[in-house]
């Protein structure tokens, strides 16, 4: 009888061992499992700094693209003053004739 029990307390523990073990894997999964949902939350996080990153640089490109424009408008009007100095010149080139040729018929 006492052999009997012993044996039931073997098989017993023997148990006990087992449900500890399957506890341990069930806790195992489900760190595996948590691990998993962080490595999609990353994942996730990534794509979103990607596409911000992608962001930027389309802002990038668009601010080089608006110094471009600034620099091609400065010198468009660059170009303006100087027709306009040019034409200015003329003006006084035709004036000074004029003047000559108002003085060469009054003498």
């Amino acid at each position: 009888m006492l052999h009997l029990l012993h044996m039931l307390l073997e098989w017993h523990l023997l148990l006990l061992v087992l449900h500890r073990l399957h506890l341990l894997r069930l806790l195992v999964l489900h760190w595996l499992h948590l691990l998993r949902l962080l490595l999609v939350m990353l994942h996730r996080l990534h794509l979103r700094l990607l596409l911000l990153h992608l962001c930027l640089l389309l802002l990038h490109r668009l601010h080089l693209l608006l110094l471009l424009l600034l620099e091609w408008q400065l010198l468009l009007l660059k170009w303006k003053a100087l027709l306009l100095h040019m034409h200015v010149l003329l003006l006084q080139q035709l004036l000074h004739m004029h003047v000559l040729l108002l003085q060469q018929l009054l003498l």
